[in-house]
């Protein structure tokens, strides 16, 4: 295409980078998809041998098939010798005659004949002449609407160095529209469709002078802008996306270009996420396995072994994993239950019970020295579903690529296999506050300030991001306290960026929602009320009463009022009553305010 498109332009194809306008490319894919299947020799001889009876079944449709390409064979100069080596024009006249006789006798035939012999004696009756002048206008009107629709799909889009043009594909031909010259393009955008990772968006050409060709397919509300609108889910493939970003840098006039245009269709690492969007669209229609990883699994060609399975839950299933180097050998050491390994985010288990008092138990156990998180997609389910799931799964992985910060879990890799996302996290050696309370009671006071000034440290950094990232799922399960004392944060999947009051899903655990997430209106002050039902389960072994101003000190009476007041103040339900930073927080209360003796607020 790229050569037949260069040699109407008169140009080498490396001058002409040629893309995908429209979805023909996409409905392309989706057919070989479907039929990369075991049974498609089967399909396919199904689909030849319908078409031949239909074909040797009607004298019409026979002389179509065989007469009209030896027709057109004849009119092509370069072919002449060969028609008349072959003496087509015997074997055409052999197979009309055969047409003929077989359409007086093919009950297809027949029916076509009886059909349109009705139609006409329908029509030669006066009172009908004028119900037939009307169908015979309105098949002109469907007929233009048609035409008019074909303008419409343009099929391919082209940039070569004096410009920017679009060609229409109909059987046969491809017609190139005129150009438009790079000195007439005043921007050149990317407006983004989907989440932050998702690689769906378009790339937008706005150019001066108005091309009536190129109107004629624009709709109704861009009539006022002269624009080509290049939808990106068109280009099956990272190297289009890739190319086009070249010819851009190469061609396009640098002012007219924002920063993000090339950014999101250059190479780079960043982009490792669009080639495993467009790899998990495009992989067969079949999962080789529906059962969970066993131990001795092997991921990406033996990159990554399975150890065991870690945790399981709505978001997810966790397994202990070992990372393999070039030559290096499996340990198969086997984990011992209730080790009471970190990253165990919805286990909700326990630690063994030799632990004692309130001692941050630590096990070390195998040679596992990653996590893989692993997220099922799905797969018989429409398009819209399949992308809604692939694109929760990147935006998780995206995020925590993004993420640097010492209380926060560690991202290593991201991967689609067999129609599964895997995410590999960092190993941390250590339990969940929830699994620590539950094993061995509630915390003291003063471990608990400890962990607080950690909390507020990881929340400092989410909520300082631009946007701020709030976790929407701030709970004792998802922090993992390691042996070196340090609380890190996991389970990222519910996490989002918060931009100009976007209405998200309702997430998280009920006891540490407050209302305005559960309106899908989440906001920093949400992790701040999260962190005070924390600081609640913490103190008291129990989970809080939902949608309810926190008091710790109505279980724990010997507890100091400041900190009651705290976690009060942090747990009101109005959120503009609530400390709604962690600037508030700190400012508000110091270490040695928690154990003023100030009356508790109620």
């Amino acid at each position: 295409m790229v050569e037949l498109l260069s040699e109407l332009l008169n140009k080498d194809p490396s001058d002409c980078i040629v893309v995908p306008y429209t979805s023909h490319g996409r409905l392309t894919s989706w057919i070989k998809d479907r039929f990369r299947i075991r049974n498609r020799r089967i399909f396919w001889c199904t689909v030849v041998g319908i078409s031949t009876f239909l074909m040797l079944s009607s004298g019409t449709m026979l002389s179509v098939a065989i007469g009209i390409p030896i027709s057109l064979l004849s009119l092509i100069p370069a072919c002449q010798d060969l028609y008349r080596a072959l003496d087509l024009n015997t074997v055409r006249s052999n197979t009309l005659g055969f047409a003929s006789t077989l359409s007086h006798y093919s009950p297809i035939d027949l029916f076509f004949r009886t059909v349109a012999e009705q139609i006409g004696n329908a029509a030669s009756v006066p009172g009908n002449q004028q119900f037939f002048s009307g169908a015979s206008i309105v098949s002109a009107v469907i007929w233009i609407l048609i035409l008019a629709r074909l303008l419409r799909l343009k099929s391919h889009f082209s940039l070569t160095k004096k410009g920017l043009r679009l060609a229409w594909q109909i059987p046969f031909l491809l017609l190139p529209g005129p150009v438009v010259p790079w000195s007439d393009v005043k921007s050149i955008s990317f407006r983004r469709a989907g989440g932050d990772s998702s690689p769906e968006g378009f790339v937008e050409f706005i150019y001066d002078k108005p091309k009536w060709q190129y109107k004629l397919g624009q709709g109704a509300g861009d009539l006022a802008v002269n624009k080509f609108s290049l939808d990106l889910r068109n280009l099956d493939t990272l190297e289009q996306r890739h190319n086009l970003g070249k010819a851009i840098e190469r061609w396009a006039p640098p002012h007219t270009v924002q920063s993000d245009v090339v950014e999101n269709l250059s190479a780079t690492q960043s982009h490792a996420y669009t080639e495993l969007w467009l790899e998990a669209l495009t992989a067969p229609s079949k999962r080789q396995s529906l059962e969970p990883l066993l131990s001795g699994k092997k991921l990406q060609n033996g990159k990554y072994h399975i150890h065991s399975q870690l945790a399981a839950g709505g978001q997810g299933t966790a397994y202990l994993a070992e990372s393999i180097d070039d030559g290096a050998k499996l340990s198969l050491v086997k984990s011992p239950v209730n080790s009471g390994d970190a990253n165990s985010e919805t286990n909700g288990g326990k630690l063994p019970e030799s632990s004692t008092d309130n001692a941050d138990h630590i096990i070390e156990i195998d040679s596992a020295d990653i996590v893989v998180k692993e997220f099922v997609l799905p797969l018989y389910v429409d398009s819209n579903s399949r992308k809604s799931a692939l694109r929760k799964f990147l935006d998780e992985a995206d995020l925590l690529k993004r993420l640097d910060h010492n209380r926060v879990v560690k991202l290593s890799d991201c991967f689609v296999e067999d129609h599964r996302g895997y995410l590999v996290l960092e190993r941390i050696y250590g339990n969940s506050l929830r699994q620590i309370v539950l094993a061995n009671g509630p915390y003291a006071e003063e471990r608990v300030l400890e962990l607080l000034d950690q909390m507020l440290d990881v929340l400092s950094y989410l909520h300082s991001q631009v946007p701020p990232v709030v976790h929407r799922d701030f709970a004792p399960d998802n922090m993992i306290l390691g042996k070196d004392g340090v609380l890190k944060l996991v389970d990222f999947n519910v996490a989002q960026q918060i931009e100009n009051s976007v209405v998200g899903t309702i997430v998280g655990k009920q006891s540490y929602v407050p209302p305005e997430q559960l309106r899908g209106m989440a906001t920093p002050a949400s992790d701040i009320y999260a962190l005070g039902a924390s600081l609640f389960f913490l103190l008291t072994g129990q989970d809080p009463e939902p949608l309810s101003v926190s008091h710790p000190i109505d279980v724990v009476p010997q507890l100091s009022k400041g900190l009651d007041q705290l976690i009060a103040s942090c747990t009101r339900l109005d959120e503009a009553e609530r400390l709604n930073s962690v600037d508030e927080i700190r400012a508000a209360i110091t270490i040695d305010q928690y154990r003023a003796d100030t009356p508790s607020i109620k």
